[in-house]
């Protein structure tokens, strides 16, 4: 294996670590107290965050309609969805200036162009921090609107959470009620 192809696996190998890299954990306080019109927060193993309103899954869209009534919830939302917004926005185009140029070169079996490539990383990597106060917002939206529905305490359940989690010994599941 010549070089430049070893350099062209490990800048493959580190794009889609960056894509994939989310530092998100889900606090229990989000799920503290549950209502019919709450929204559960589900963590699985690493990236994969689910919010459950109703028994469906609810994406971040759905979860502005949800909040439009709540001020403070909204606003955060509206925060993290402009948030997303840019992170999308950085990763796509980083990722594509990248992509681009290393599968020209692979075509081609011209140079690397190191400058797209350069480019296309440093604006993945400039998504990172945004990623973050999206995280947060989403967070803060989420803990607000659960905290500001009443409900009568007959409807007040025992939060569940469904962790899985991969350990040397093999797949694990974890049920906290």
């Amino acid at each position: 294996m010549k070089l430049s192809s070893k350099i062209l696996y490990l800048i493959a190998l580190l794009i889609s670590f960056c894509i994939n890299a989310e530092a998100q954990q889900a606090t229990d306080s989000l799920a503290a107290k549950i209502t019919s019109d709450s929204i559960i927060v589900i963590k699985a193993y690493r990236s994969s965050t689910k919010f459950i309103y109703h028994g469906n899954t609810i994406r971040l869209g759905g979860m502005m309609k949800i909040m439009q009534p709540y001020p403070e919830a909204y606003k955060e939302i509206k925060l993290a969805q402009s948030e997303n917004e840019t992170v999308m926005g950085l990763v796509y185009v980083g990722g594509f200036l990248a992509a681009y140029s290393i599968g020209i070169s692979a075509y081609n079996k011209k140079p690397l162009s190191w400058v797209s490539i350069g480019v296309g990383s440093g604006m993945m990597v400039l998504a990172i921090p945004y990623y973050f106060k999206f995280s947060k917002h989403r967070t803060k939206a989420i803990q607000s609107y659960n905290s500001q529905i009443k409900a009568p305490s007959s409807m007040l359940k025992s939060a569940l959470i469904i962790r899985g989690s991969f350990t040397e010994n093999g797949v694990g599941i974890q049920l906290s009620f």
